[in-house]
């Protein structure tokens, strides 16, 4: 037995490692189902320990025990975060030199989710996107999603402009990848942690409106691909779980069916897809 397999049987105490998994407790569930966080949440800190020792780590599963006691401990876990990662300390970070620094601040403010963080994201996303780089889309994607998660009105607008504007729909090409397209690859995922309707409003809006035949060729391959996600949920890029609602569904399906006849061929085809994906649903 590889000793990987042993240290995990050990853990287990003693069983081979067969049934459910907690990785938070490192235990076998018996006859238990483990479960994974709740759709929409973005940070990774799962809180352990007891209160006054309260740490963190990250799971992909978790026991009901040890989720139960996540929820008892985050309240004061997220306190104490927030203590040792002042807000003022990762708004300034946003404008170091280096861009892994950079881009960890990104990533802390999406924790931290404090509106004073606002007004320099958006400082920050428009200086990224108002001459866009391919190699940047790490740090741009957490800056987009650090702004979303922190939520507001002024976010939201901001970040439903963006989408609505037509620099965001060109592409950025990679000689190893599919092209880069802003408005698909870093705003609309952001968008989609308000919820669906905020994410498909200024989507449908584009596609009803008059605009160059190559935005909404975009726009229709889009949202006929956000189609594939099946369970209930849209296929959103990123780290966010976009549920399907019923609203949601419902503003789909009446914009998809005002573009079934756009002009352009290659829109109808992609919108023709959409509605037989959702037909099937």
């Amino acid at each position: 037995m590889n000793w990987w397999k042993k240290l995990r049987t050990a853990l287990a105490g003693g069983d081979k490692h067969t049934g459910p998994w907690c990785d938070a407790c490192r235990r076998r569930v018996p006859g238990g189902v483990t479960k994974a966080p709740p759709p929409g949440v973005l940070s990774p800190s799962f809180y352990v320990g007891a209160p006054g020792r309260v740490g963190s780590t990250v799971v992909r599963e978790a026991c009901d025990d040890c989720w139960r006691r996540h929820r008892e401990l985050t309240a004061e876990g997220e306190a104490d975060y927030r203590r040792t990662h002042p807000v003022e300390k990762y708004v300034a970070a946003l404008r170091d030199r280096d861009l892994s620094v950079r881009e960890d601040a990104a990533r802390v403010l999406m924790t931290l989710r404090d509106p004073r963080a606002v007004a320099p994201l958006i400082a920050a996303i428009r200086s990224e996107t108002d001459h866009p780089r391919v190699e940047r889309s790490y740090y741009v994607s957490a800056l987009m999603f650090a702004l979303a998660d922190t939520g507001g009105e002024e976010a939201r607008d901001f970040l439903d402009g963006l989408l609505r504007a037509p620099a965001s729909w060109r592409e950025l090409h990679r000689p190893d990848f599919y092209p880069l397209i802003p408005a698909v690859d870093w705003v609309a995922p952001a968008l989609a942690v308000p919820g669906d309707t905020v994410m498909l409003r200024p989507l449908l809006d584009l596609l009803a409106e008059d605009r160059p035949v190559p935005v909404r060729r975009g726009v229709a391959q889009h949202l006929a691909r956000l189609t594939n996600g099946g369970a209930g949920r849209w296929s959103v890029d990123g780290p966010v779980v976009c549920e399907i609602t019923p609203e949601g569904r419902r503003m789909f399906t009446e914009g998809m069916r005002a573009a079934a006849d756009d002009a352009d061929e290659t829109v109808r085809r992609y919108v023709t897809r959409a509605l037989a994906h959702v037909g099937a649903w």
